[in-house]
């Protein structure tokens, strides 16, 4: 902080709440780690990094400069970053990330639905979709990579303006420029 004395320091938070207590943060200047609630989440920052770890429940993410790092989540994902990276791994549920300049990185997921998209970026996908999951991955500079596990019927649309897709499934590898719809 700063102050007619000019000296300056940092200030750090360390909250604890119950397990099942609704989280709603919002941050300027500074990262946000949350971790070990099974509650609806609701976090932004504005310049710095976004952290949930070991959550349960609907999750809405969202940072303008920094980077999004989710890992071990069970429910309903919304991550938005701006300026940054989405790195996301143990996930389980339904997805939506996006991010304008920046990876979208998803690690040993498990979903029922995904929409993953940036503009100036990769977006990587490893892990199992269940049967009937609608997929939506896109990139306008960048590649999308997937690398699918599991027994699955899957309606996909993958789609890179200026990248290659390459799709790795169960016996059947599939590389390609620009666009590929179909189903799995």
């Amino acid at each position: 902080f700063l102050s007619s004395n000019k000296y300056s320091g940092d200030v750090n938070f360390d909250i604890k709440v119950p397990i099942d207590c609704r989280i709603d943060s919002s941050n300027v200047s500074g990262d946000v780690k949350i971790s070990n609630l099974k509650a609806d989440i609701d976090t932004s920052t504005v310049s710095g990094d976004n952290i949930v770890q070991s959550s349960y429940g609907k999750l809405n993410i969202a940072t303008v400069s920094g980077n999004i790092s989710l890992t071990d989540h069970k429910g309903n994902i919304e991550a938005s970053c701006v300026s940054g990276d989405a790195l996301l791994s143990n996930i389980v549920g339904s997805m939506k990330a996006e991010s304008v300049s920046g990876n979208v990185i998803l690690k040993n997921a498990k979903l029922s639905n995904l929409t993953a998209e940036t503009v100036s970026g990769d977006v990587v996908f490893s892990g199992e979709f269940s049967e009937k999951a609608e997929v939506s991955m896109a990139t306008v500079s960048g590649a999308v990579a997937i690398n699918i596990q599991g027994d699955f019927g899957i309606e996909y649309n993958f789609s890179s303006f200026s990248g290659d897709i390459s799709i790795n499934l169960p016996n059947k590898e599939i590389t390609k420029s620009k666009n590929l719809r179909g189903s799995y």
